[in-house]
C-alpha cells in the first residue's frame, strides 16, 4: 500500500473529527470479536457498557490500528505507467518510439488489469462511566476503507500502435482507467446501558447508543495516461453528510460460562451521493455472537447476520469472527483469532496480540493481523481504568 493513499485516508479523518473504531488492538488480537469485552468496548455493543468490576469508576482508552492488502503497489504502478506514456508522447514527437515501446506498456496494463488494493484505517477514543444504576460511554472514532483497482480496455493496445505509426502524440484518447474509492465515517455518541431481570431468562444486559456521524466519500476515475497520484486526496472527488443514527445491543451471560450477545448497527440507513454520482448506502448491520469464559480463558464467536454494503470497488463484506484468550491474573493476555469475509471481498486474516495491564489499571495492548496476498495489520490501545 502506498504513502500516498495512506495519507488520503487519514486525511479524510482528520477532516470529519474523531469518530468509530473497528480497528481495537485487543478485539483484532482475538479475530476482531468483542463479546468478552468491557464497558470500554461499548463501541462495538452497546449492551456492553453493563460490563464493569463494583471497583470500577472510570475509565478510557485509545485505539489506532490500520489493515491493507497491496501485492501489486496499485497506486505506485499506475503512476509509472503513467510516467512511461509520458515519455512514449515525447518519443512520438521525435519519431523514435517503437512498437517495442508500446508493447512493453500494453503489457504493463494487462498486468495491473483489476488488480486491487484496499486498507482500512481506524482511530478511536472511548471513555466510560460504569455504575450499577445506568452506565454511559462515550465513544468517538472514524473508520476509513480504502479502495483501488484499474480497468484494461483492449482498444487500448491498436490506439497506442497507431499513434505510434501516424506520428500523434496526443494520447489522451486511452480507455484503461484508475479507480480510488475511500469511505469515511466517523461518529461521537454515548453508548447507554442498564441491566433488566427478564422472565424466565435472567439477568440480561441492553444498551443503546445514540450518535452523530458524518460520512465522507471519495470518488475518483482517470484514464491510465491523467491519473496523478497527487490528485488522490483532492477536494473535487470528495462529499459528505452528517445524520443521526442509533446502535442497539443485547448480551446474556450464564452461570455455566456460556454468553451471548447481538447488536444491531446504524439501525436509520443512510444514503449519500458521490462526486461522480454514484451513491453509498450505508444499511443496518445485524451481529450475533457466542462464547464461553471461565475467568483465565475465553472463547469468542461471532458473525454479521447482514452485509455491509460497499462502494464503488469496495465490495460488500460479511465477517464470521474466532477469537480465544488467555488471561493470566487479570495482569496479562496472549490472544488469538481469525476472520473470514463470506462475501469474499477481504482476505481471511490469522491474528494475534497480546496484552499488559499491571494491577488492572492500565493496560498496553497490541495485535496484529496476516493474511494472503501481502495482507498485513497492526493496533495499538492504550488505556486507564480506575
Amino acid at each position: 500500500m502506498t504513502k500516498r493513499v495512506l495519507m488520503g485516508a487519514i486525511s479524510l479523518v482528520a477532516a470529519s473529527g474523531a469518530g468509530a473504531d473497528l480497528l481495537d488492538a485487543r478485539q483484532m488480537g482475538r479475530g476482531f470479536t468483542a463479546l468478552n469485552g468491557s464497558y470500554l468496548d461499548a463501541g462495538s455493543n452497546p449492551a456492553l457498557t453493563n460490563r464493569h468490576d463494583e471497583s470500577d469508576d472510570f475509565g478510557v482508552n485509545l485505539n489506532v490500528g490500520a489493515l491493507a492488502s497491496d501485492k501489486h503497489e496499485l497506486i505506485d504502478s499506475v503512476d509509472g505507467v503513467s510516467k512511461d506514456l509520458d515519455e512514449l508522447e515525447e518519443a512520438i514527437e521525435n519519431d523514435v518510439a517503437t512498437q517495442a515501446d508500446v508493447d512493453d506498456i500494453v503489457g504493463s496494463l494487462q498486468d495491473l488489469d483489476r488488480k486491487a488494493m484496499a486498507a482500512q484505517i481506524g482511530l478511536s477514543l472511548n471513555l466510560g462511566i460504569p455504575n450499577r444504576h445506568a452506565s454511559a460511554t462515550l465513544v468517538a472514532g472514524s473508520h476509513v476503507r480504502v479502495g483501488g483497482s484499474l480497468f484494461y480496455d483492449d482498444r487500448d493496445a491498436a490506439y497506442l500502435s497507431d499513434a505510434v505509426s501516424t506520428g500523434n502524440s496526443e494520447l489522451d484518447g486511452l480507455e484503461s482507467q484508475v479507480v480510488v474509492n475511500a469511505v469515511a465515517v466517523t461518529s461521537v455518541g454515548v453508548a447507554l446501558g442498564r441491566t433488566f431481570d427478564v422472565p424466565k431468562v435472567g439477568a440480561v444486559a441492553f444498551g443503546a447508543t445514540p450518535k452523530l456521524q458524518r460520512i465522507d466519500l471519495f470518488d475518483y476515475a482517470a484514464s491510465a495516461k491523467n491519473f496523478e497520484e497527487d490528485d488522490i486526496d483532492a477536494d473535487e472527488f470528495a462529499t459528505d453528510k452528517t445524520a443521526f443514527n442509533l446502535d442497539l445491543g443485547a448480551f446474556k451471560a450464564f452461570e455455566n460460562g456460556l454468553r451471548a450477545a447481538a447488536h444491531i448497527e446504524n439501525l436509520i440507513p443512510v444514503s449519500v451521493d458521490s462526486a461522480r454520482g454514484d451513491a453509498y448506502e450505508q444499511r443496518p448491520v445485524v451481529v450475533a455472537g457466542g462464547g464461553w469464559a471461565n475467568g483465565w480463558v475465553a472463547v469468542d464467536s461471532s458473525v454479521d447476520l447482514t452485509a455491509r454494503e460497499g462502494f464503488g470497488v469496495i465490495g460488500d463484506t460479511q465477517y464470521l469472527r474466532l477469537g480465544a484468550e488467555l488471561d493470566a491474573w487479570r495482569w496479562a493476555q496472549l490472544r488469538v483469532g481469525f476472520r473470514h469475509d463470506v462475501k469474499g471481498t477481504d482476505e481471511d486474516v490469522i491474528t494475534a496480540g497480546i496484552g499488559l495491564s499491571p494491577f488492572n489499571v492500565i493496560n498496553l495492548d497490541i495485535g496484529a493481523a496476516y493474511g494472503s496476498n501481502d495482507t498485513y495489520g497492526a493496533a495499538l490501545q492504550l488505556g486507564v481504568r480506575l
